[in-house]
């Protein structure tokens, strides 16, 4: 059969030496598609540390305008408790305008059954 394709021993020795020595790996089959990217374990802790930057930066921001509007609703001494809870109420539907509705109702120590009903 191998003299009628063509083909002698000495090429099959040839191609078993070739393969032997690493000349065929080139033949096998190799994976489709693009490499993964390789991310090293620093480029992973840079990006965590900027995300939890990033969080408590926006935290710092809404702690401040709390306290601003805290210092702005200081007891004016002589208003009746329900003109009292009224200013507190107006002042925690601003707030929660920009920082949020529950972070406003933590922060003016309203319930916030109280805040939705009003």
């Amino acid at each position: 059969m191998l003299r009628r394709e063509g083909l002698y021993h000495s090429n099959i020795n040839t191609w078993l030496r070739q393969r032997d020595g690493g000349v065929l790996d080139g033949l096998t089959l190799k994976k489709l598609g693009r490499e993964p990217k390789k991310v090293s374990p620093l480029a992973r802790e840079v990006t965590r540390l900027e995300r939890e930057n990033k969080q408590l930066s926006h935290k710092l921001q809404q702690a401040e305008i709390i306290i601003d509007f805290q210092k702005n609703l200081r007891d004016p001494g002589d208003t009746s408790k329900q003109q009292r809870r009224n200013e507190l109420i107006s002042a925690t539907v601003s707030l929660s305008e920009i920082v949020g509705k529950k972070a406003a109702c933590d922060a003016m120590l309203i319930p916030k059954s109280t805040f939705y009903r009003h």
